[in-house]
């Protein structure tokens, strides 16, 4: 149920990101680097 939580989280920001203007792609690489340490932390529970 947690996994599908964040996943749904993610891809919630990912909509987020296509509605932030195209002149700022360092967003999109944050975003990118947020969904993979989420998916990471899943993957390897610490």
């Amino acid at each position: 149920a947690e996994e599908f939580q964040v996943s749904s989280y993610t891809f919630g920001c990912w909509d987020h990101v296509d509605v932030i203007p195209q002149q700022d792609p360092y967003v999109i690489l944050l975003v990118f680097f947020i969904h993979l340490a989420q998916a990471l932390s899943i993957l390897s529970p610490i």
